[in-house]
């Protein structure tokens, strides 16, 4: 029964690709090429920040995180005893 659900699928997908494929040939017939920048999306360069900004934000979040109490792992509980905390 599976078995012929899934060849039932797979013809329906043939259809759909040789639909697909006359559209696209129908396409290509009315509408002249694109420069290909339509085709690709534009990307952003990278953020870039500084070390100082990035070490501040990690004191940040690491502050916010031992105030909530969220950051109670040995790996903190460490880091804090070598700190002196």
């Amino acid at each position: 029964m599976v078995a012929a659900a899934i060849l039932g699928y797979e013809e329906q997908k043939r259809q759909i690709d040789a639909e697909i494929a006359e559209l696209r040939a129908m396409e290509s017939e009315t509408e002249p090429p694109s420069s290909g920048s339509e085709s690709t999306p534009t990307k952003r360069p990278k953020r870039k920040m500084s070390a100082a900004t990035r070490k501040a934000m990690a004191l940040a979040q690491q502050k916010d995180g031992l105030q909530s109490g969220q950051h109670l792992s040995l790996k903190n509980l460490r880091l804090r005893n070598l700190n002196g905390s």
